[in-house]
């Protein structure tokens, strides 16, 4: 980017247990962003942060890979790590380096060993969390279990922002909770998406989710509890404001 100035930088680190996804997550991400043309895959070798002869063989990470690219006038920095603990030196050399971690989870296996390991690491450096539930797609993947699997071992600040409408092989929709809107992606794998109204089959889901949400944004700041307390709600830029607030102070990890 041209002229590119220091505060529209963001360094973010892809950490989880070996398998859950972050390389082909990764590679979406930097496709999604126009850095490559085509989606690579992990089978076939040929995606952008396994690039090593050891790495295409196993088909897991073994190397920190960082990726790049532009999104809303932002240069995001995307360092890719492995998953399996013999290399968790890798882990934790990136993680001096970010401001902030994608903990990246399995929707067949929920939180793990390595998901506990890296979880660890970024509360050690107060590192801010975001999670992403991969492999929604897959058969036997169970969105519900995951998410309580997540919030028993971290707590309650682990909150939805987004959860899938038609989880297993087919997944395309999802509810966004700060949006309140539906997201409907193309079967083709472009990343392209449609913006819809909730169904009304769904809103009362959404609206009980949302609300968590919001609560959960409140309780991470006093003035906004206040606010909450007497209006039993927050303005939308109070509620968006607040919850990236909350996420930088490491009070809010959402899904």
């Amino acid at each position: 980017m041209k002229d590119l100035k220091t505060e529209l930088i963001r360094n973010i680190a892809l950490g989880a247990h070996g398998g859950a996804g972050k390389t082909s997550l990764a590679e979406s991400m930097v496709f999604s962003m126009g850095e490559i043309s085509r989606i690579g895959s992990v089978e076939n070798g040929n995606t952008v942060s396994d690039y090593n002869e050891d790495e295409i063989e196993r088909q897991i990470s073994i190397n920190t890979s960082l990726l790049h690219g532009e999104w809303e006038s932002h240069k995001i920095n995307i360092i890719d790590t492995p998953g399996y603990s013999d290399f968790f030196g890798e882990v934790v050399g990136a993680f001096r380096a970010v401001d902030g971690v994608l903990v990246v989870v399995s929707a067949n296996s929920g939180a793990e060993v390595g998901t506990e390991m890296v979880w660890e690491e970024a509360e050690k450096r107060k590192l801010a969390r975001i999670v992403a539930i991969n492999k929604i797609d897959k058969e036997n993947s169970n969105f519900d279990t995951v998410v309580q699997s997540l919030v028993d071992t971290f707590g309650h600040k682990v909150v939805l922002a987004q959860f899938p409408v038609n989880p297993g092989p087919g997944f395309t929709d999802v509810v966004d909770l700060i949006k309140m809107k539906l997201l409907k992606f193309a079967k083709d794998k472009s990343g392209k998406y449609t913006e819809e109204a909730i169904p009304d089959n769904l809103q009362d889901k959404a609206n009980e989710l949302r609300m968590k949400l919001i609560e959960a944004v409140a309780e991470s700041d006093d003035s906004l509890m206040e606010k909450y307390f007497e209006a039993g709600d927050l303005t939308e830029d109070e509620f968006r404001q607040g919850l990236k607030n909350a996420i930088l102070a490491d009070e809010v990890y959402p899904i």
